[in-house]
């Protein structure tokens, strides 16, 4: 079950069946749902052209070095929670856009709140806890290339720590947790105009998991816009979220925005902000 409840807005109490919470689980399943299904188009299409090919992007004539390193960071804000977070990837063999082995590392950190009834010194209060997460990888993957479709691949280890303050001593959570995690990525080209990606990931701590899409237009020559939607969970809960992004470029560092609806940690019905920056060099 899902960890989002509040009733849509203007609604009769319980007498509403359909709740704000399941609109939104149904809209974004839908599109990763459509997402995947464009996705498995693009797979189909890149089996029948056989083998991966190399794609040569490298203009030597206006970058007189090649571009091997990607570095990203960024942020998200919702009503009870907050993160940042940043990574690199490394071309092992040269050009980052190029098929070819591929180190990649994430690590970040955040706060979140919640409520629960607990033991006082006059008895049972509803306290207010504040958790403390941190949490990085690394792994090493594959980047494939077909003419429209470029497939990334990885698996590694991760780390993942929760601290509440104050203590939980129900807390699902333990202090630090070790163990593996795999990730795949892929970006299709419908049209020189419009595009779609999609990222998948699971994590042994705690099993977590993503499933994410996005589709863009591309709007202006240094602009893109689009929709975006994201499945995730651990052990202790399950959200989803849904909204819309635009993405700046120039030349080679592209700043994103996105925003949306999404059902938070504290099982309400929230918006979301998001943030994020990337570099090659």
């Amino acid at each position: 079950m899902l960890i989002m409840s509040r009733a849509c807005p203007g609604t009769l109490g319980n007498a509403l069946v359909l709740r704000c919470d399941r609109y939104i689980v149904l809209l974004a399943a839908v599109l990763i749902v459509w997402g995947i299904a464009s996705l498995a188009t693009g797979v189909r299409t890149a089996i029948a052209q056989g083998a991966p090919q190399p794609r040569v992007v490298h203009n030597i004539d206006a970058y007189p070095y090649i571009l091997w390193r990607e570095t990203w960071a960024g942020g998200e804000l919702l009503a009870r929670s907050w993160s940042v977070y940043s990574g690199s990837m490394f071309a092992i063999s040269g050009d980052i856009e190029a098929p070819g082995w591929r180190l990649r590392t994430t690590a970040g950190y955040g706060r979140y709140t919640y409520h629960k009834w607990r033991r006082g010194l006059d008895g049972p209060e509803y306290a207010k806890l504040t958790g403390h997460k941190t949490f990085s990888d690394l792994m090493l993957g594959y980047q494939f290339h077909w003419p429209q479709l470029v497939v990334k691949a990885f698996g590694g280890i991760a780390s993942e720590r929760h601290i509440t303050d104050p203590g939980d001593p129900d807390a699902v959570i333990g202090d630090i947790s070790y163990g593996g995690k795999v990730a795949l990525e892929a970006w299709y080209s419908i049209s020189p105009d419009y595009w779609i990606a999609s990222d998948a990931s699971w994590t042994s701590p705690l099993n977590t998991y993503k499933l994410g899409i996005r589709a863009g237009h591309k709007l202006l020559e240094d602009l893109d816009v689009g929709f975006e939607a994201r499945l995730e969970g651990t052990e202790i809960y399950k959200a989803a979220r849904a909204g819309a992004f635009a993405t700046l470029r120039f030349n080679d560092v592209g700043l994103t925005f996105a925003g949306g609806v999404t059902g938070d940690y504290d099982s309400e019905l929230t918006h979301y902000a998001s943030v994020n920056v990337f570099v090659r060099y």
